[in-house]
């Protein structure tokens, strides 16, 4: 017999065993006149026997859990791009149709990540930290809950919150480009095909596993002809946290997923097969620069 004198569960479990037990005894000497033996606690046999009933009830239920858990992730990771795609198209009716710049400075003078302060007060999700280095305070919808949790190789710390940076804008077509030379701007009127455009990405830094265990996000995404050495599997690339997934946020506002080859963080670079879907580097695959970049350019041809 296992006897119970604490307030664990199994004990909690023995006491409401012997409860039942009473009952039935009270019943049956009631009606016929049977006593049965009261007993203290479980015998190790039905102690098993309730271990394994446990252990079955939570194998069937855990991977239930983990799917209800990777659909909530995917369901908030798409509303935080459409409340992105709607803080542009309000900035956009500030700046009378003035498309959201990824920055107002090229080169060394650029604070990467300049577009989330354009649009945070519209959002208003993000403090300004300590420096003028992008020291951006990211929270709530500039963070993807599948993001993974990465950690400096050098000294295991984890990286700062203002490197979690999940959600790329396409500066190199829509303006403000900080790699682009002298820094352009767009208008809304500048787009072709608005419904067709991406706006931002969710994407990911890879080259950075040489610093970081998990690399870490990108204020940018790059289109693959445009930008041919940052979008490559090992460098920037859609992270395909959901299922294989990333979000997309397109010029009209609305939100979508695609999917593209996985990342390769340390195989090879690019290949023919990994463009696809929106990383299409060219129209109905006619290689001349008037058809490159399909799904980011701003005027046609478009798909």
């Amino acid at each position: 017999m296992i006897n119970c004198a604490s307030g664990s569960a199994i004990c909690r479990m023995s006491s409401t065993y012997s409860a039942v037990l009473v009952l039935i005894s009270y019943y049956l000497q009631e009606r016929t006149g049977i006593t049965m033996p009261r007993r203290k606690g479980f015998t190790l046999i039905e102690l098993l026997v309730v271990i394994a009933i446990i252990a079955i009830l939570a194998a069937i239920l855990f991977p239930v859990f983990l799917t209800a858990k990777a659909a909530a992730n995917k369901s908030k990771c798409l509303n935080n791009a459409k409340q992105f795609a709607q803080a542009c198209i309000m900035y956009e009716g500030d700046y009378d149709g003035g498309m959201v710049p990824g920055s107002h400075k090229a080169g060394n003078d650029a604070v990467w990540g300049d577009w989330y302060g354009y649009l945070n007060s519209y959002l208003r999700q993000m403090s300004k930290g300590s420096s003028d280095a992008g020291d951006f305070k990211l929270r709530g919808i500039y963070l993807c809950p599948s993001m993974p949790r990465s950690v400096y190789k050098s000294n295991g710390q984890e990286i700062p919150i203002s490197l979690k940076r999940c959600y790329g804008l396409n500066a190199a077509y829509l303006g403000g480009d900080p790699l682009g030379g002298a820094i352009k701007y767009y208008k809304t009127s500048d787009l072709a095909k608005p419904t067709t455009t991406v706006r931002l990405l969710e994407v990911w830094n890879f080259r950075e596993y040489e610093k970081a265990t998990k690399g870490w996000g990108s204020a940018y995404c790059y289109p693959p002809v445009e930008k041919p050495t940052l979008c490559l599997p090992n460098v920037c690339w859609p992270p395909g946290w959901h299922s294989g997934a990333s979000v997309v946020g397109w010029c009209d506002g609305h939100v979508s997923w695609t999917k593209v080859s996985q990342p390769r963080p340390s195989g090879p670079t690019g290949t023919a097969a990994d463009y696809k879907g929106v990383l299409q580097k060219y129209f109905r695959d006619n290689e001349s620069a008037a058809n490159a970049d399909p799904w980011f350019r701003r005027d046609f041809p478009k798909p």
